[in-house]
């Protein structure tokens, strides 16, 4: 359980690092971004769990 959660710690790092600082449109583009390109479901979806098993 230590290397899942080791890697769900560092994913949920970079999603802090990304997200956290950015101003709300850049938000909205990142978002428009993952979307249009196909993989915004898989990698939210895993920003999501990793926050979950993180904290």
């Amino acid at each position: 359980m230590g290397a899942i959660t080791d890697l769900a710690e560092s994913i949920n790092d970079a999603r802090r690092s990304i997200w956290g600082d950015a101003s709300t449109p850049v938000k909205i583009l990142i978002l428009v971004v993952l979307i249009a390109s196909g993989i915004g479901i898989p990698v939210i979806i895993i920003a999501l769990l990793a926050q979950v098993v993180a904290e």
